[in-house]
Formats: structure tokens, sequence, C-alpha cells
């Protein structure tokens, strides 16, 4: 058996000979020899692992329509190779086919249950397909066997909060924080926490998860802003002219922040505050 870690394909053939011949059109592919994978394959043209590999030159080469074809030549000809199924739905679903791409994935659990992966892209393609409750379960699916899958945790959540179920989704979400040390997916929770507890209007939850999704990643000045937005709306107009400051301490030429605390002083009658705001605003 001859294993291709990073297409995850894997290649068997029944004859020392056609063996010999993959082993090297393995080690080609591998050291990008594209041009001569095809004709060490040659003689063994048509077996399932030599489409296969054909297959994944055509991706690497860029040409996904024909290697979409080939593929599917290769698991006609091997239903029963659960890899071969995978690499073909991932290239009908990066040619936007994501009915067939789900009916792909289907084929890889059918053989592999416990296949997360495939059970997320399953998922993905679903959402594709404007299906949110087969795509809530399929994430559910896929979280319930990994649960260090951060991406599918917030995709669950975003379903949910689709599908009219904010109270799942913060379920999903909060369970995921535990998953991960990765700030800048702490920081991808918090902040779509923050839009569930928004949705079910609870703005002092949700101007504490932009907060804390800010601290997890400071690169992202917009949650400042929108920071800023929900603390006018409860009426804490001190701390939200702090927030929209904050921001242009760090960025002072950004229009929507200048706009939001010169609108602020504006609507709170400090005349003096405003006329400073309005002469520091860039002049557009």
């Amino acid at each position: 058996e001859v294993v291709c870690r990073g297409d995850r394909g894997r290649f068997r053939a029944v004859k020392a000979d056609h063996t010999a011949l993959l082993e090297q059109a393995f080690a080609q592919y591998q050291r990008g020899d594209l041009a001569v994978v095809e004709a060490t394959l040659a003689p063994i043209a048509d077996h399932p692992s030599a489409l296969h590999l054909t297959g994944l030159v055509r991706v690497r080469q860029g040409r996904l329509p024909e290697a979409a074809d080939i593929l599917g030549q290769a698991v006609a000809a091997r239903p029963e190779e659960a890899q071969a199924h995978f690499n073909h739905g991932k290239v009908l679903a990066a040619l936007g086919r994501h009915y067939e791409a789900y009916l792909a994935f289907a084929s890889v659990l059918a053989l592999e249950p416990q296949n997360s992966d495939a059970l997320f892209r399953q998922a993905r393609a679903l959402q594709a397909v404007g299906d949110t409750a087969g795509a809530i379960t399929a994430f559910n699916g896929c979280v319930a066997l990994d649960p260090a899958n951060i991406q599918a945790a917030l995709l669950l959540g975003a379903a949910l909060v689709a599908a009219g179920q904010p109270a799942g989704a913060k379920i999903a979400l909060t369970r995921a924080l535990s998953q991960t040390r990765d700030g800048r997916l702490l920081a991808d929770l918090h902040e779509s926490l923050a839009a569930v507890e928004h949705a079910q209007g609870n703005e002092p939850g949700a101007v504490d998860h932009l907060a804390q999704a800010q601290a997890f990643d400071p690169a992202r000045i917009g949650l400042e802003l929108d920071r800023g937005q929900l603390l006018e709306k409860l009426g804490r107009y001190d701390d939200a002219k702090k927030a929209y400051q904050r921001v242009l301490d760090r960025d002072p030429a950004n229009a929507v922040a200048h706009r939001a605390l010169n609108d602020l002083h504006y609507r709170l009658g400090e005349a003096a505050a405003f006329l400073r705001s309005y002469s520091a605003a860039p002049q557009t």
C-alpha cells in the first residue's frame, strides 16, 4: 500500500508490477514531476489507483473539471475506496457542484461512519444547497466526533441562528470555548456569541463578548466600533465615547469612528466636544 499523506490518498495494487509503477508514479507526484506521472501510469491507466492519482495530478494542475471526471471513473472502478470518494467530493465542492459533493461525502460516510472530516464537508455541501436542517444535523455529528473542530462549531452556531435557534447556538459555541487556546479562534467564538446574545436581546452580554473577542485578537478594531454602538443603545454614553476614541487612537483617519463620535457629541449637546471632534475628523 502506498499512502499519500498530503492528499490523504491511498493507492493499492493487486499485482506486483502494478505496485512498482504506482510507487514510481507516486514518488514523481510527491516531487512535483507531474508531467511524467501519466507516462509512468500509461501501462495501467485504467487501474483504479492510477485513475485516482491521475485525478490528483489534474487537481495540482488546476484542471478541476478533468479531475472531477477522472476521479469519478476511479470511484466507479473501486467504489469501496473511501479516499477516492473523499477527493472526488472535494473537487466537486470546489467546482460548486455541491449536491454531487454531498453524495460523494455520503459515500465516504457509508464506508467510514466516524470520518469527521467527511461529515464536516458534507455539512458544508448541505449548507451550500440550502438544506439548513441537514447541515445542522451534520455539523452536530461532526462536533460530536471531533469537539476540537472549532470551525464546525462556528458554522453550527451560525446555522442555528439562521434557523431561529439562538439558544442552541449559544450552547454549541460556549461548549467550544473549552476546546481551544488559539486566540483567533477564541475571538471568533466570542464574536459569534456576541451576535447570539444580540439576537436574543441581551445587549450587555453582547458587549461583554465583544470585549473578550478583542482581548483575544486586538487587531479586530471593528469590534470596538460594534461595542461602542451597543453601549450607546444601552445609554452608556461615556463608555461608548471611550470605545470610539480607542478606535481613533489606533486609527486616527477612521471615518466611521469619527462620524459615530461626532454624532454622539451632537446628540448629547456637547458643543465644544463636538467642534473638537469635528475639526479632527478627516475632510471628505
